[in-house]
């Protein structure tokens, strides 16, 4: 299990986040009935939560039906117009942008930052430490001993131009 602390940005307030893997799983919600089947977190091992000051919003891992919890409040949600384009799957997606079609919904940019994000978990966990992460700079602010984990180690001829 790991935990991500971000600071407030501009209007938004501050924000944690925990990772659970390798099995682990997050306590069942006071506000919800763990052995009614409708209000399910996830799907067997995959899943994600967001608990907010109204409810929580719960799904099957990898881009399942999203559900809000408690049940009354997922019956009396009215959900707001589709705005986002769809996809016919990630590997159509990504053979679209390949040939100069529509860009992919999860393009490099964004996977990029995504990427960053779950690394630093297991940077932590290589490290044993709690890291203060400098972004801009790409590296373990008060870590210095993450650097090597960072930079990587390449094979004669592998190497990347710096």
């Amino acid at each position: 299990m790991m935990t991500y602390q971000y600071g407030a940005r501009g209007a938004r307030g501050p924000l944690t986040l925990f990772w659970y893997d390798n099995g682990l799983k997050p306590p069942t919600p006071r506000a919800l009935d763990p052995d009614d089947p409708q209000q399910r977190l996830g799907e067997g091992n995959d899943g994600l939560m967001l608990i907010g000051d109204k409810g929580i919003l719960t799904c099957a891992g990898w881009s399942g039906m999203p559900r809000l919890l408690p049940m009354q409040l997922h019956r009396s949600y009215t959900r707001p117009p589709k705005t986002l384009p769809r996809v016919a799957g990630h590997h159509a997606d990504w053979l679209q942008a390949c040939k100069g079609s529509t860009p992919a919904c999860s393009n490099f940019e964004y996977g990029a930052r995504l990427t960053e994000f779950v690394l630093l978990g297991t940077l932590a966990l290589r490290t044993g430490k709690v890291l203060k992460w400098d972004g801009e700079g790409m590296r373990a602010a008060n870590v210095p001993q993450a650097q090597p984990f960072i930079e990587g180690s390449y094979r004669k001829g592998w190497e990347l131009p710096v």
